[in-house]
């Protein structure tokens, strides 16, 4: 709180080039542009990163070398191997004796 009020009293109107008197602009407010320009900068490098990888991972599918095309294996349940013994879809005699 003593740190705001010094910043205060030490911040006198300076003359500007017109001959009017300007003021000029609190520390807190010149680190916030400061942060704002550095949050813009981070953005847009992110921005070019995420259309890089967009293209690659398109470029990836239509090539066909890519993890997202092949089907995902669902692994079975203990109720669904269950189902299918019972429909005589598998037996796991014959299954053991390969």
């Amino acid at each position: 709180m003593k740190e705001n009020q010094e910043e205060n009293k030490e911040q006198k109107p300076t003359e500007n080039n017109d001959g009017g008197v300007q003021q000029q602009p609190v520390k807190s407010v010149v680190d916030a542009n400061a942060a704002a320009e550095r949050l813009e900068k981070a953005t847009e490098a992110q921005r070019k990163e995420n259309d890089r990888s967009e293209e690659l991972k398109a470029r990836a599918i239509i090539g066909g070398s890519d993890d997202a095309t092949k089907p995902v294996k669902k692994e079975e349940t203990d109720e669904e191997y269950v189902e299918r013994f019972k429909d005589g879809a598998v037996n796991p005699l014959k299954e053991n004796a390969e």
